[in-house]
């Protein structure tokens, strides 16, 4: 075995890194096995729609050499492919083997894989999410909304601006408009007792529930969140009914077991199509060069760089964006700087409740407070 920078051992071969562990992939975090079998997915679907037939070591061999030799991903990017395809090929062979079978295929695949050099790929493609704006220009929602009223032809430009109107209010990812609902919250008070007006009638909010998107392996606060729509205008409730009226009869038309990230898909694709157009000539006419172009998923970014700017606690953004901790937010989404629009809508208490103490800030090589505390209580005692 050759030796890591952390004093570990590279398998050279893969009997070696099969033998390395009692199981493979035992030393692998539960996510990281997930996230493997996921990228083998996309993998299986890439090279059967290729028309190369069904995964084989050879056919996996060969679409990584295609990704490197074509400079379609990063360095980064393709070291992680590269990993989750060994832990394929370790996983496949694992199989034979126990059954008796020659695991050579997978032998010659892995010993391929490890040569595959990443050094030539650029550390960035225009592919990366890094190239995306995180943010939705103030100036382009009054012009797609002139573009698609001076341009009928542009089928989805009206399905594509009332999107656009509505997502600016309350920052869904894509697929959760079709799991959302109108709905009466009643208030409550800091000890969770409801609140009563002076006439001893509940005091309710009207609120948006979003079924939230992202609910596996930890990573959304719950099944459901609420947001509260305080102050919102007769205008920008009527943006949010008639986009999930319209959301609300495409779905309709599709068959009652399709998932909702199929409906989301086949929705949102010509939407984007058009937003991009849009925005293109937009540019032409402006005589400007397009550069980077907001996309669909930017509104989310904008609506959350407001919410930040409007003074949102760090928790209640992650509770109101359906984020299982306070860290995505802070790390992955649109800046303070870039928020134009106040935001005075609010996750309810159960939201924020179901958002996780974790920071990215955290520093996990020492004890916490509570910790140390507990230690300090413990050495005490006779």
């Amino acid at each position: 075995m050759a030796k890591r920078i952390d004093g570990g051992r590279i398998a050279k071969s893969l009997i070696e890194r099969i033998n390395a562990e009692d199981g493979v992939g035992n030393g692998l975090a539960l996510r990281t096995r997930e996230d493997y079998s996921r990228k083998i997915g996309m993998f299986a679907n890439q090279i059967e729609k290729a028309g190369h037939g069904p995964l084989t070591p050879a056919s996996l061999v060969d679409h990584l050499q295609k990704l490197v030799a074509n400079k379609e991903a990063a360095q980064s990017t393709v070291r992680v492919l590269k990993a989750a395809a060994i832990y394929w090929l370790a996983e496949e062979a694992q199989h034979v083997i126990a059954q008796g079978g020659s695991p050579s295929d997978y032998e010659a695949a892995y010993a391929a894989i490890r040569e595959l050099s990443t050094r030539q790929l650029p550390t960035r493609t225009q592919k990366t999410s890094s190239t995306k704006l995180k943010f939705f220009p103030k100036e382009a929602v009054d012009s797609l909304a002139e573009y698609a009223a001076a341009t009928p032809q542009a089928k989805h430009a009206g399905v594509m601006v009332a999107f656009v109107r509505a997502n600016l209010l309350v920052g869904l990812r894509p697929e959760e408009w079709f799991g959302t609902g109108f709905m009466s919250y009643l208030q409550r008070d800091k000890d969770g007792g409801y609140l009563r007006d002076s006439g001893g009638r509940l005091k309710y909010t009207l609120a948006l529930r979003v079924d939230n998107a992202k609910v596996t392996h930890g990573r959304g606060n719950g099944a459901e969140r609420e947001i509260l729509l305080h102050d919102i205008t007769t205008a920008d409730l009527a943006a949010l009914m008639h986009f999930r009226a319209i959301a609300e009869s495409y779905a309709a038309k599709m068959p009652a077991d399709t998932p909702r990230s199929v409906i989301a898909k086949a929705f949102f694709k010509p939407l984007q199509q058009t937003l991009n157009n849009a925005l293109r000539k937009l540019a032409q006419r402006a005589g400007q060069a397009a550069g980077p172009l907001p996309t669909i998923y930017s509104t989310r970014h904008q609506v959350i760089a407001n919410a930040k700017q409007s003074g949102l606690s760090d928790r209640e953004i992650a509770a109101m964006f359906g984020h299982s901790s306070i860290a995505t937010a802070k790390t992955h989404y649109g800046k303070k700087a870039s928020g134009w629009m106040s935001v005075t809508f609010r996750p309810s208490t159960e939201s924020v409740a179901a958002v996780s103490d974790r920071s990215a800030s955290s520093d996990l090589a020492q004890p916490s407070q509570h910790v140390l505390s507990e230690a300090s209580e413990w050495s005490r005692q006779p």
